[in-house]
């Protein structure tokens, strides 16, 4: 598989990227909020980081405050989401 790039690190410090990345977590799931269906939407959004953090390249850097802000960020379907993700990573051998 090829090499994604991940533009997190392009950020000027860990504590900037922490709050972008909070600021557009928060903005994608309140966009969310607004449309029909929005439990729905909502779901996507989580899905998305969570199909992100489960890489196991991203995963040590899941206790990392950028991936702490979009655990908050998320709510309580982050867990189990990321939890699904990366069973399915494991089961496919990635």
């Amino acid at each position: 598989m090829e090499a994604q790039l991940s533009l997190v690190g392009l950020y000027r410090s860990r504590e900037y990227a922490a709050t972008r990345l909070r600021w557009l977590a928060e903005r994608a799931l309140a966009a969310a909020g607004a449309l029909p269906g929005a439990q729905r939407h909502h779901m996507l959004v989580v899905a998305l980081a969570c199909h992100y953090l489960s890489d196991p390249e991203i995963a040590p850097a899941w206790d990392l405050e950028p991936a702490r802000t979009l655990r908050e960020a998320g709510g309580g379907m982050v867990a189990p989401t990321l939890a699904l993700f990366r069973a399915r990573r494991f089961a496919e051998g990635c």
